[in-house]
């Protein structure tokens, strides 16, 4: 969504949350309080399992919608093909050989041709 030209993003607080303790994790930042991320887990494990699957579903979804949009801003033009590879890239791509990654990617690309 937009306003007055400035893209606009509506996450989940818990969205949020989440992905802010990722980053932490991640860069290994020390600025959340030991007891805050207990607290934080704490309220998390209190959810059913199906809460927290769809908690999970939904940041994916989110995070895939802000990749997408992120493409499309960088290459309107951008084909499902690029757009898929893009995604593959950015969520997977570290987690593979570089051979693997263009086997992939190859197959990302073309599944669009194969499947008219």
């Amino acid at each position: 969504m937009t306003v007055d030209d400035a893209a606009i993003f509506i996450v989940a607080p818990e969205d949020l949350i989440i992905s802010k303790l990722d980053w932490a994790r991640d860069t290994r930042s020390d600025d959340t309080p030991p007891d805050l991320e207990r607290r934080y887990r704490e309220m998390l494990l209190q959810r059913s399992a199906a809460e927290r699957l769809k908690m999970g579903c939904s940041m994916f979804s989110t995070a895939r919608a802000l990749v997408v949009a992120s493409v499309r801003e960088k290459e309107p033009s951008a084909s499902t093909a690029e757009v898929r590879e893009e995604l593959f890239q950015r969520f997977y791509g570290t987690d593979f050989a570089a051979d693997e990654r263009e086997r992939i990617t190859a197959w990302l690309t073309c599944r669009r041709a194969r499947w008219r």
